[in-house]
């Protein structure tokens, strides 16, 4: 009943590294966006 429940825990422990991943990338986009969209409008009124 070991080798099952390692199974599952590497597939879980994959699926979560996957997840945190796209949500770093995600994260890190939304930051760009913002902070082009702040150099944009600080050009704009200079």
């Amino acid at each position: 009943s070991a080798i099952p429940l390692l199974l599952l825990h590497a597939k879980l422990t994959s699926t979560t590294g996957q997840i945190v991943d796209s949500l770093e990338m995600a994260s890190v986009k939304a930051l760009n966006s913002i902070s082009n969209f702040s150099r944009r409008q600080i050009e704009t009124k200079a």
